[in-house]
């Protein structure tokens, strides 16, 4: 079960497409609907380019948000309606997660399939002609029903630590870690305060493999975990949600002064 924390579960329609304002061009893309989903009261609730502000000061109080590829396309398209960076707050993207996992891409449809055995009831362009043609009711809960299966993802992945892919008949099984993702960060906490070093088992993606590597633990932020590693000799910039494992060791180390970081090749 999941606990009542403040998470939310969120998905966003756009009133028009790339290939009216240019490709990737996310900051010419306008809000046409958004739901969300708000663990700590059981509730979907509605918002526009009226309220927005009001679900983005929700967004900066949550203790986790939830989303499919949130990342790449529903934040950069948000980010015209606030100030700040709404890149560093703490993040679920399944889609990623799954990438980091498999090293591979899957539509929410594949997931939605192989592991809850539904599929969605319309896509992005439908979504931008129900805006166009004033069938608000409808991209309503076409984006609720998006909101709900990514809810059903997250978790039946938190329960089961893995998601099923159907693609074109095959099935695949992806092994997810957000279940671990707390009791991760609460020994990479740990370690910091004891200046213990931590042994952790981390995804290359890149490599599309898993390597073990012992480090030191200097800052610690929401997504992102930045270490002396002992085999690399430098200090390095690791993702939190690539760790699948860690182990506090007995060695304690001390804060080296003056390195200069480089990002992790791994990532």
């Amino acid at each position: 079960m999941i606990k009542k924390d403040n998470i939310i579960v969120f998905d966003i329609e756009t009133r028009n497409t790339f290939s009216d304002v240019g490709a990737r061009a996310h900051g010419g893309l306008r809000l046409s609907i958004m739901v969300a989903y708000l663990y700590k009261d059981n509730s979907y609730r509605v918002y526009d380019e009226g309220n927005i502000k009001e679900f983005i000061s929700l967004l900066k109080e949550a203790d986790l948000i939830v989303g499919f590829n949130i990342k790449g396309f529903d934040l950069p398209v948000l980010q015209k309606y606030s100030k700040e960076s709404l890149q560093n707050l703490p993040l679920l993207d399944i889609m990623y997660e799954v990438m980091y996992s498999c090293g591979k891409r899957f539509k929410l449809d594949y997931l939605a399939e192989g592991t809850l055995g539904t599929k969605k009831t319309a896509d992005g362009l439908m979504a931008v002609e129900f805006f166009r043609d004033g069938r608000l009711d409808e991209l309503i809960e076409y984006c609720r029903q998006d909101v709900k299966l990514t809810k059903d993802l997250y978790e039946y992945g938190n329960t089961h630590g893995h998601l099923i892919c159907k693609k074109y008949g095959t099935l695949e099984k992806i092994t997810v870690y957000w279940h671990k993702r707390h009791d991760i960060k609460e020994k990479l906490k740990e370690a910091f305060a004891l200046k213990r070093k931590v042994e952790i088992v981390y995804k290359s993606y890149k490599q599309s493999k898993s390597l073990k590597r012992v480090i030191d633990v200097y800052s610690i932020e929401s997504e992102k975990l930045i270490a002396f590693c002992d085999y690399k000799k430098s200090l390095r910039t690791f993702n939190i949600n690539k760790i699948e494992s860690i182990k506090i060791c007995d060695t304690i180390y001390n804060i080296k002064e003056g390195l200069l970081l480089k990002e992790e090749k791994q990532t």
